[in-house]
């Protein structure tokens, strides 16, 4: 006979990240945050292709987003009756915002997760966390310092079809595995791009970050293209990370 636990939303939301790790939405924002019929502000940072998917936090209402790409950032908070801004700092000094979605390339993961811990704000960022081990361990120390809750996803990890799939290898139910064929992502590249025209409204030095500033073209802004930012080491790590 199997026994069901029913669990309350605030217990939940305390339970952290070994609770959220077995659904795909994110779940990172502490109970502290919650009043009486209170709801999430979320403010979303990078709302492109994934950005824009990974801030239906339950509980929670988008107040706020933030893209270099300010065009795409305007459409997305007219759909959500938010504000828009280019430069997600002016999103972090919103009282409003509660906790941010990070859905930026990888090279800007590090830095705008710091900024909201240090901005008083829970945070959800996409994988991979990092592109190093020191920005890993730099985003630790500020989750630490201020008493922020950081949860990362990966729905490699957490959707159903691959949690149900490795508990029928795992308890035999497929009988003995005999062959198993799988990916073998590329780790990221070298190269450079002839330069473009820089797109209205896009702040392509803000995209740039902490890397050096290369001339714009659309294979490199665009995630997969050809190849896209994923597949160059400066701002991803390939993907096998991707």
């Amino acid at each position: 006979m199997t026994h069901r636990r029913r669990l309350s939303r605030r217990r939940f939301l305390q339970g952290g990240a070994a609770a959220a790790a077995a659904v795909a939405a994110p779940y990172v924002v502490s109970s502290r945050v919650f009043g009486a019929n209170a709801s999430i502000g979320i403010g979303g940072i990078g709302v492109g292709r994934q950005g824009s998917g990974i801030m239906g936090i339950p509980g929670g209402r988008v107040v706020a987003v933030a893209d270099v790409n300010l065009p795409r950032a305007e459409a997305i908070a007219a759909k959500t009756k938010a504000k828009a801004f280019q430069n997600y700092r002016k999103l972090l000094d919103l009282k409003e915002v509660d906790a941010v979605t990070v859905g930026t390339p990888d090279h800007w993961h590090a830095l705008c997760a710091i900024h909201a811990c240090q901005a008083g704000k829970d945070v959800y960022v996409e994988k991979p966390m990092t592109l190093t081990i020191r920005e890993g361990r730099r985003m630790v120390e500020a989750v630490r310092k201020h008493g922020r809750v950081l949860q990362v996803g990966s729905q490699q990890r957490s959707l159903a079809a691959n949690r149900i799939g490795c508990e029928l290898v795992r308890s035999g139910r497929i009988g003995r595995v005999s062959r198993v064929v799988a990916n073998n992502y590329p780790s990221p590249w070298e190269g450079a791009l002839p330069g473009q025209p820089v797109p209205e409204g896009l702040d392509w030095d803000m995209w740039c970050g902490p890397t050096p500033v290369v001339p714009y073209h659309v294979d490199l802004y665009t995630p997969r293209a050809k190849p896209g930012w994923i597949s160059f080491r400066a701002y991803s790590g390939g993907e096998m990370t991707g």
